[in-house]
């Protein structure tokens, strides 16, 4: 995305549009949830993103990057360098629906995400472990779970399902 964006610029003078939603937060994800939410992206990805210019004036790269339940939109489109076992895991958790999901007591969300989650041998290369239930970053987590499910949740199980097609 990034790459091809620098290119489509400098090839065909098309500028890059900014897809964060109005809270700033991104649409498009360039790693899996649990790597999001922490904020522990390769070096390289950060570093592209300090190169960006939307005409916003100056902004600091963690204003395109924001982690923690601000890193993403309701509106989530794809999540990419996601292995299988944690694309499966996020389409189950996708699929509560929201009726059930505004039911569910954060202790109750907890105990399914972990229970649907894979463990770390499973996950792959590209792929990090959920934050333990004592780190800063696991309500986080659970609040990310409830945002995307609720309206981009959709969106993002059919690109899901497409992608095994």
């Amino acid at each position: 995305g990034l790459v091809t964006a620098k290119c489509l610029f400098h090839a065909l003078d098309c500028q890059p549009m900014d897809t964060r939603d109005e809270e700033g937060s991104q649409r498009f994800h360039a790693f899996g949830l649990a790597r999001v939410v922490t904020g522990k992206v390769d070096g390289w990805y950060f570093n592209k993103h300090e190169q960006l210019d939307f005409g916003k004036g100056t902004e600091d790269v963690n204003d395109h990057l924001p982690n923690g339940r601000r890193c993403c939109s309701s509106e989530t489109i794809s999540f990419h360098y996601v292995e299988a076992m944690e694309t499966y895991a996020l389409f189950q958790l996708l699929s509560i629906g929201t009726e059930e999901m505004n039911r569910l007591s954060d202790t109750e969300l907890g105990t399914i995400v972990m229970n649907k989650w894979p463990e770390r041998k499973d996950l792959g290369y590209y792929a990090h472990p959920l934050p333990i239930q004592t780190d800063k970053f696991w309500k986080d987590t659970l609040a990310v779970i409830r945002k995307i499910s609720f309206s981009g949740g959709s969106k993002l199980k059919l690109q899901m399902c497409n992608a095994h097609n």
